[in-house]
């Protein structure tokens, strides 16, 4: 089943450049399922059961103890009908299987698809409205995405925080580094208050890419809100406050239908590779919209 998009254009809100005002409704908790060790073949809880030793540890599809709107089961449908893999459910207390992005990412294999639910979707709160993390692809295939990639309602409720780094050399939210291709996939997410990654390590005064930081990799980003991340200035050299592309050996990396805005630093700054970027809004950022020192190929984007 395809993904319909459900816009071309990004509408922009004339003040403040973005328009996802709508709150999501949150369904009533009412448990009603289990986790599976595989769809074919579910186990029998009892309500009560779903602790850390019944939830899977790995690759595998976890049944959701909620009843699901609508539109979210539709999602969660299209999902199982496109991943080519396993799909994992990151939900804040790890209800779904996972409470981290990251902790996703590092089970998946190729083809899986990591599905990110927004803050707070469940009945137990979760201190924060943001998954507070920095996240790495790690080279793999995969797909990381918010629960409706095309919904910007649920965009602007599905946010990482990267300002909180392990390791202050490396506060991009989202780090592609290890010759990651078209194939790994970053879409609908929101990605806020990253401080940029330092490629060179100690000595060397640099920050780049504080929302995005791409090097050796032509990734797929999409549908996603890059928004007051930094780059800079506090550094002898920074550059891309939103996204930072160097150098994909020979491969196109592609940005489209992305909110990048009030970005210290450019908004994206690309050096040593051609890029595409498609229906993209790039407005606000400290230092410009697109400085490249290759050819870019924007399509239908607007400042």
């Amino acid at each position: 089943m395809k993904i319909k998009i459900v816009f071309s254009v990004m509408v922009v809100c004339a003040c403040c450049g973005l328009a996802f005002a709508k709150p999501i409704p949150v369904p009533t908790p009412v448990v009603t399922g289990q986790p599976v060790a595989d769809l074919s073949e579910p186990r029998s809880l009892e309500s009560g059961d779903l602790t850390s030793e019944t939830r899977p540890s790995g690759g595998v599809f976890v049944e959701p103890i909620v009843d699901l709107l609508p539109e979210v089961q539709q999602a969660i449908d299209d999902v199982l009908a496109q991943s080519r893999g396993n799909v994992l459910q990151v939900e804040c207390n790890g209800a779904f299987g996972y409470s981290t992005i990251q902790s996703a990412i590092n089970a998946a294999t190729d083809g899986d698809t990591v599905v990110v639910y927004p803050r707070n979707f469940a009945s137990i709160s979760c201190t924060g409205d943001a998954y507070v993390e920095n996240i790495n692809f790690l080279g793999k295939a995969i797909t990381v995405q918010g629960l409706i990639p095309t919904s910007p309602d649920y965009v602007d409720h599905t946010i990482v925080d990267g300002s909180q780094p392990a390791d202050p050399a490396q506060g991009s939210v989202v780090t592609f580094n290890h010759q990651e291709g078209n194939g790994s996939l970053l879409d609908g997410l929101t990605l806020t208050k990253g401080i940029g990654f330092n490629p060179y390590g100690p000595g060397y005064n640099t920050r780049r890419g504080g929302g995005i930081f791409c090097s050796n990799s032509a990734p797929t980003i999409r549908h996603c809100a890059i928004i007051n991340n930094t780059s800079g200035p506090d550094y002898t050299v920074w550059n891309g406050g939103g996204i930072y592309i160097n150098s994909a050996q020979g491969r196109t990396p592609s940005v489209g239908h992305c909110v990048i805005t009030d970005n210290v630093g450019e908004g994206i700054f690309i050096s040593g590779c051609s890029t595409t970027i498609t229906q993209c809004t790039i407005s606000r950022n400290s230092t410009g919209g697109i400085i490249s020192s290759h050819t870019v190929s924007p399509a239908g984007c607007h400042n």
